[in-house]
């Protein structure tokens, strides 16, 4: 039997787009891709901008119709395709038409805007140029913009609402403490229900940090870490809530590896993530927290530019839980997106997570199956740096201090209870609503040898008072007090700086460390004063 004819197709012939040397050099420079057709509606030439926006070849392109490599409008097009458009046009202006799209060589739809313009008297056998730009990155670029405003917004707002927040956190933190000293000097056991209390104010103040550090992201306090520390604490917060159901295991190996971290902000992370995986694990499971160490080049996705060569502690967190759904995992680390019911969830926490990660130079892998579980594993650098010397915290005894405090805040609730438990320490306390009044309390030339101070106050700020404090009496030690972030607080230029900083809401045994420390520093070293 004869074999079939097999016809190759003809060659189209290759016509330069119309003009000079030097049009050609523009025509290759430009961004958007034009194409030369004849009147048939056939390209018959393309410029490189337009190779790469098809994903073909000049010479792949030369013979195909314009209704092959692009889609008119869905609207106001009176058609749906280009050519009997072209036909009747034969001439007149060059027409713009927005939200056509592009088709590429592996299949794509790229939006994109196409001019359409015909040539007259050019000498060729082209009667069109087509401009053809890509409106993605445009819309991309509009995209951001639209989330950087939105951030600075939630920015904004989150500062304000942390304020008043945190200064209500201060005073209910400041109402648990007295109520423990009173009872405590007693000779009486506090009830278990005032420590649950004072770990619900730790969890909301916790919740703030989030908001804020996803807002405005903060380096912290980054210093060489064991990361079994922040495993164990991590530990303790989630079994404070953890279902009977459920069981947590944590396992510890990196040897003596340590890493270079803000602690707080990485047992939050940790938190996080724990958090999310308890959720997965409605009629319980097993969650796994565990360390190991992991040399550099060892993991794939996910690695941070720098890991080349390094090596890392790997944090892994592991649930076997319901599983992500393939669609939603692209999104799982984007701001406010969370799939949990309402009421349930602020979509914040691994959004907050990822940015920890990238402050620190970390990296993440999340692995997961339906019905299976989910694994994220968090690779932080190793430090070779020793780790800082632990000072053992004093015992928060009633009637251990000594001396005269002058608290300033405008809000009568956190002063209250804060006179009342840090006199319940033995210290003396004078309150001072404002600035001010603060100042003339000095000045009348009573003994204070401390000075608490808020920043935000109406009339002379933290601030003012703290500048005339310290010219007045250099040595005078002043603890500086927000309900912003210290980064919120910045000091004017040139301003005095303060002995020490604590965010609200702080302990009161933060506090009372605090306290001595500065008070033992400007006391004779032979009275033995606390």
């Amino acid at each position: 039997m004869p074999q079939p004819l097999a016809l190759a197709p003809l060659p189209m012939p290759t016509i330069d787009l119309p003009g000079t040397s030097a049009d050609r050099l523009l025509l290759a420079a430009l961004p958007d891709g034009v194409l030369a057709l004849d009147a048939l509606g056939l390209v018959r030439d393309a410029n490189p901008a337009a190779e790469r926006l098809f994903g073909r070849p000049a010479d792949q392109l030369r013979g195909t119709a314009l209704d092959r490599l692009l889609l008119p409008p869905a609207a106001g097009f009176p058609g749906p395709s280009f050519g009997p458009w072209l036909a009747e046009r034969r001439g007149g202006p060059a027409e713009r038409l927005a939200g056509c799209r592009a088709r590429t060589a592996d299949g794509r739809e790229l939006p994109c805007d196409v001019t359409v313009a015909p040539l007259t008297g050019s000498g060729t056998a082209c009667r069109w140029v087509v401009q053809v730009q890509e409106t993605g990155p445009r819309e991309f670029q509009a995209t951001q913009r639209r989330e950087s405003a939105k951030m600075a917004a939630v920015a904004t707002l989150a500062a304000g609402i942390a304020n008043d927040f945190n200064n209500s956190l201060a005073a209910i933190t400041g109402s648990i403490e007295a109520a423990r000293l009173r009872i405590v000097s007693q000779d009486r056991v506090p009830p278990r229900e005032l420590l649950e209390a004072k770990e619900a104010t730790r969890a909301a103040a916790r919740l703030v940090r989030r908001l804020l550090n996803f807002a405005r992201p903060s380096p912290g306090l980054r210093r060489p870490l064991d990361p079994a520390t922040v495993l164990e604490e991590a530990a303790q917060v989630l079994r404070r809530d953890l279902d009977p159901r459920v069981t947590l295991v944590t396992r510890v190996d990196h040897g003596d590896w340590r890493i270079r971290a803000d602690q707080e902000q990485l047992v939050d992370l940790v938190v996080s993530l724990g958090l999310n995986a308890l959720d997965a694990m409605p009629d319980g499971g097993i969650l796994t927290l565990a360390t190991t160490r992991v040399a550099g080049g060892a993991w794939g996705e996910g690695a941070p530019a720098t890991a080349q060569g390094r090596e890392f502690v790997r944090l892994e967190v592991r649930d076997t839980g319901v599983g992500i759904p393939a669609e939603v995992l692209p999104r799982i680390f984007e701001p406010f997106f969370t799939t949990k019911e309402a009421g349930r969830g602020s979509g914040l926490g691994l959004a907050t997570a990822y940015t920890v990660l990238q402050q620190h130079e970390a990296g993440i892998t999340v692995e997961s199956a339906p019905g299976v579980g989910s694994v994220f594993q968090v690779f932080l650098p190793r430090t070779l740096d020793p780790l800082a010397t632990a000072v053992p915290p004093l015992a928060l005894e009633p009637g251990t201090g000594s001396g005269t405090i002058l608290l300033v805040d405008d809000e009568a609730a956190v002063r209250r209870p804060l006179r009342q438990a840090l006199g319940l320490c033995g210290y003396t306390v004078v309150e001072a609503r404002d600035g001010l009044e603060a100042l003339r309390l000095h000045a009348a030339g009573g003994p204070v040898d401390l000075v608490l101070l808020d920043v935000k106050m109406p009339g002379m700020s933290g601030w003012d008072v703290l500048a005339e404090l310290k010219r007045r009496a250099p040595a005078l030690p002043v603890v500086l007090t927000s309900g912003y972030t210290q980064e919120d607080s910045t000091p004017p230029a040139e301003a005095a700086r303060p002995d020490a900083y604590l965010p609200k809401p702080y302990d009161l045994a933060e506090l009372t460390a605090v306290v001595r420390r500065l008070l033992n520093r400007t006391r004779p070293a032979d009275t033995g004063s606390t």
